[in-house]
């Protein structure tokens, strides 16, 4: 499975790059992320609740940071486990400045799925990755202009 896209954040480069970077803020904006915790330099273990369809459950997951051009690009790599499957994923994330308030990510990945989880089939996975992915950029999007309002 595939996935890229992009978003405009209405911040600069590297407000956004910062935000992306913390995990007290990531685990308020995935949708269903329980835990994001530091476990190592650049790694960090997370538990999210996923739903694909009827088939849902908790997964726990090894999150790599790796080829860090900060503020520009990083990769990620990651490893997930649950009573429902499996998956094992990597990509790309790229950020560029638009001008001085606004940044654009450009983001791609394929994982691949084994499973339980897997037979709900692949477009509903992917379906369901682009909606998670949208709604927690547009989520960390507004937690970092509340965060500049109040600063």
């Amino acid at each position: 499975m595939k996935i890229q896209g992009t978003y405009t954040f209405n911040a600069p480069q590297q407000t956004v790059w910062n935000a992306l970077q913390d995990p007290d803020i990531l685990v308020t904006v995935l949708p269903g992320a329980q835990s994001i915790e530091e476990i190592g330099e650049n790694e960090y273990a997370s538990v999210m609740k996923v739903k694909v369809g009827p088939v849902g459950g908790t997964f726990k997951s090894t999150i790599k940071i790796e080829n860090i051009a900060e503020p520009n690009s990083y990769t990620l790599a990651i490893s997930s486990k649950g009573p429902l499957g499996q998956a094992k994923a990597s990509g790309e994330v790229n950020l560029t400045a638009v001008d001085d308030a606004h940044t654009e990510i450009q983001y791609t990945g394929k994982a691949n799925i084994g499973g339980r989880i897997a037979s709900v089939g692949q477009r509903l996975i992917e379906s369901t990755a682009k909606s998670v992915i949208g709604k927690a950029l547009a989520q960390l999007d507004d937690t970092i202009q509340d965060t500049q309002a109040s600063a």
